[in-house]
């Protein structure tokens, strides 16, 4: 192990150690004392350590053991700085306190003990040690609080140790639900995640990782990297594969519905206000929805644009798809300039490699992912034909809002200008009518993907009222689901390819420019019709970007100014 100045992150051996250290549930630490201290080369392996990944703090709550080679009855120096470390980066820390005398003795040509006394006492430790562990995790339920998988843990570990043989832990779900707790799970959830996609992934982890202990930070943090590299909603997809994991098939579906189904409610009833009463769509509280979905987009424009075109390439492929969908406005140009950017940043674009990742076990098969990857494409073109064929709105309609799910990157904001060109091109659905059902999307929690229940419930076409608005809503969830159980089986091999993730990078790059493009029209130019719109536009946009004041309140104070601007 090269020393700190001597190395990059780059050498064989710290990548090796790296890579270990993330899936790893517990370390031993053995060091002797050189100088009242631990060695340089201990200090530096240490050091090397990744104390966080994203958003997954990767140290926190593993087991540590602390040890120290001696020669006799010397102080515990050693010992004790590597316990404070340990401490430090959150880890459950075991000091052992006990010498091996003259240890290199007892060290056989590969530089393992010999059977010998010491050589017991070492694996007793480790057995030991082992037990504490699984008494640790069974009260975090991070293995599913099972004894007897505690009892095969610590099997497998006193056997790693005698036979040097490293063992990679086993997936960290566990334990199974029925899918109607997971349904109640997520409906609670689905009533209370405010916020945008984002913020559902903070409510996911908080519940999930931290509270129910469901599975670990790791898991939960390449579960996100996962869906966040899928076309579709990405904290709609994490729900479904953690109920997948849970429960089964029946659990992603229980997951989906809970998390879904209330917002998904609530913008259908939104709807038949609007259809019931249509001087709604004039009025002034809905005229100050509209603005807000300026100021939400642009938000979204502003967050995604800085994550997501950090450097001048990307920022180029940004404009170049911006001046596409602006300039040639069509629902198949923004599907070109997603190719494009796609093609762009596969030969282009030069990304540093992905670190390891270690994904939970969600039971599906290789067969099972072919199938749905099959099945998805076999929608993407049998849907085109079939609407082209009969020149109906209804089949217009759910090859739009398909297609819309299948083929953008990024989430909720992103669906916009798809959704807008697939019911502005059949005549479904006004352009006062989708504005307005956008903003009161804003002010209802769960995915944004709801608003298709809204558009489908609103539409001309000849699923009238909730049915269409039902409709709508599985057309445009089903791609998510399809594409992250025929992608699961294959993620491992396929996120370290550098080809697909440059290719990956200059789509969501792409992304962010059809947003852009969307913002200016229809948003800015269905909302924005003079000085006193741009007025509450910017002061909302103050009180949601700085003042950081909750989307649900700022949604209402912009609909009570507009009423009031409009008496």
């Amino acid at each position: 192990m090269p020393l700190l100045d001597d190395a990059t992150e780059d050498h064989p051996k710290v990548k090796e150690l790296r890579e270990l250290a993330q899936w790893v549930e517990g370390m031993v630490w053995c060091s002797p004392e050189r100088h009242g201290a631990m060695t340089d080369l201990t200090k530096t392996q240490i050091d090397r350590i990744p104390l966080s990944s994203g958003a997954a703090r990767l140290t926190r709550g593993k087991t540590l053991v602390v040890m120290q080679k001696s020669g006799g009855s010397q102080s515990f120096n050693a010992v004790n700085q590597m316990r404070v470390l340990g401490r430090w980066m959150r880890m459950l820390t075991i000091p052992n306190q006990f010498p091996v005398a003259k240890a290199y003795q007892d060290l056989d040509e590969a530089g393992r003990l010999r059977p010998s006394a010491y050589r017991d006492r070492t694996v007793d430790v480790n057995g030991r040690t082992d037990e504490n562990h699984a008494a640790h995790v069974r009260r975090g339920a991070v293995y599913g609080g099972s004894a007897q998988r505690a009892q095969g843990e610590r099997r497998s570990v006193v056997q790693a140790h005698e036979t040097g043989v490293d063992l990679m832990p086993e997936s960290a779900i566990a334990e199974r639900d029925s899918a109607w707790r997971v349904f109640l799970v997520f409906l609670r959830l689905g009533l209370t995640s405010f916020g945008g996609p984002i913020a559902h992934l903070g409510y996911f982890r908080t519940e999930f990782v931290e509270r129910r202990r469901w599975l670990d930070d790791r898991s939960y943090a390449d579960l996100v990297a996962l869906c966040q590299f899928l076309p579709g909603p990405a904290s709609s997809q994490v729900g479904m594969a953690l109920g997948l994991g849970r429960a089964g098939a029946w659990g992603a579906l229980a997951a989906w519905v809970g998390f879904t189904l209330p917002s998904a409610l609530m913008l259908i009833l939104f709807a038949y206000g609007i259809s019931e009463y249509h001087a709604l769509a004039e009025a002034g509280w809905v005229h100050g929805l509209k603005v807000v979905a300026v100021v939400v987009v642009a938000q979204a424009v502003w967050g995604m644009a800085r994550t997501l075109c950090p450097d001048r390439p990307r920022a180029a492929l940004a404009i170049l798809a911006a001046l596409l969908t602006l300039l040639l406005p069509s629902t198949w140009m923004q599907v070109v300039a997603i190719a494009m950017t796609g093609l762009i940043g596969r030969w282009w674009l030069q990304l540093p490699p992905l670190p390891a990742a270690h994904l939970a076990s969600y039971a599906v098969s290789r067969r099972s992912g072919a199938m749905a990857l099959g099945l998805l494409a076999a929608f993407l073109l049998g849907l085109p034909l079939w609407a082209a064929a009969s020149g109906s709105t209804m089949a217009a309609l759910i090859d739009g809002f398909f297609r819309a799910s299948a083929l953008v990157f990024g989430g909720g904001h992103v669906v916009l200008p798809l959704l807008q060109a697939a019911t502005g091109s059949t005549g479904a659905v006004g352009n006062a009518e989708f504005l307005a059902g956008y903003g009161a999307a804003q002010a209802v929690p769960g995915p944004l993907f709801t608003f298709a229940a809204y558009l489908g419930t609103v539409a001309d076409w000849p699923l009238q009222g909730w049915r269409g608005g039902l409709v709508l809503l599985v057309v445009i969830f089903v791609p998510a689901f399809l594409v992250l159980i025929g992608t699961l089986p294959f993620w491992q091999r396929l996120r370290h390819r550098q080809g697909i993730q440059a290719a990956m990078a200059g789509i969501n790059a792409g992304v962010v420019g059809i947003l852009l493009s969307a913002l200016y029209d229809p948003i800015w130019t269905g909302a924005i019709h003079g000085r006193t719109d741009f007025a509450l536009a910017l002061a909302t946009f103050g009180l949601l970007v700085y003042g950081r004041l909750p989307p649900v309140l700022v949604v209402v104070l912009a609909a009570v100014t507009g009423q009031i601007l409009s008496a």
